[in-house]
Order: C-alpha cells, then structure tokens, then sequence
C-alpha cells in the first residue's frame, strides 16, 4: 500500500510491496534551510544540526535508497558548484548530510538564496 498522499506510479519488483520517491526542496534564508512545502512530499523535513551539516526527515520504510541530491547556488561564479555528502539514510525516516565547497573540499553552508534538491526511494517489503 502506497504512503498516505502519495501516488503510485513506479514499475518495481513485487517482492517491493509498496516504492515511493520522496522530494525534499528547500531554500536557503538567513542561514538556514526553508521547506518548499508546494514541491516537497508529505512528512518531510529539513534543518541544520552544525556547520554545513543538515539533518533531515522522511517517511519510514523498511529501506531507503538515494536517488540524486545536489545544490543550485546562489549568486556564484559559473562552475562554481556545492557538492552533498550523505553520512547516514536510515529506514527509520532519518538522514544526515553535509554539503561542501567543491573547490576546496571543506565544509561550506550555501548562500542564502540556494536551492537545496534531495530524491529518496523509499520502500517497504
């Protein structure tokens, strides 16, 4: 059976009895991440835990996959990026991530004005 409020649409093994992509959006605004609640997926959330360390929230399953997770920066240079880093997913609906200057490889929050993208395979058995 799918999560509440989400549609089911995604060719999967039977053996995954139910398989749900799970988008988390945010904006970055004084330091801080701000969930866009109009593209993100029910029950989800985000916040910042320590310096570029992010923690976020997710509907529980019996396994979670990452899909795709990037940062879109705000008034930077053209090929000036911002790598994400997942330390821990866990079927619980929790996960914690840092995000990076990809130019020196060292802890960096995005600017204010960065769009945050994260894409989840949630899915029970």
């Amino acid at each position: 059976m799918a999560l509440a409020a989400y549609a089911r649409n995604l060719y999967a093994p039977t053996k995954l009895v139910d398989v749900n992509l799970v988008l988390i959006q945010a904006l970055m605004v004084a330091g801080a991440p701000v969930i866009d609640t109009t593209v993100s997926s029910p029950e989800t959330s985000i916040s910042v835990a320590a310096t570029a360390q992010f923690t976020i929230g997710y509907p529980k399953g019996t396994g979670v996959h990452l899909v795709g997770a990037h940062v879109v920066r705000e008034g930077e240079a053209a090929g000036v990026g911002q790598a994400v880093h997942f330390e821990t997913l866990t079927a619980a609906g929790a996960g914690t991530f840092e995000t990076t200057s990809e130019t020196a490889d060292t802890p960096a929050l995005p600017t204010d004005g960065s769009r945050i993208y994260l894409t989840l395979l949630v899915f029970n058995q």
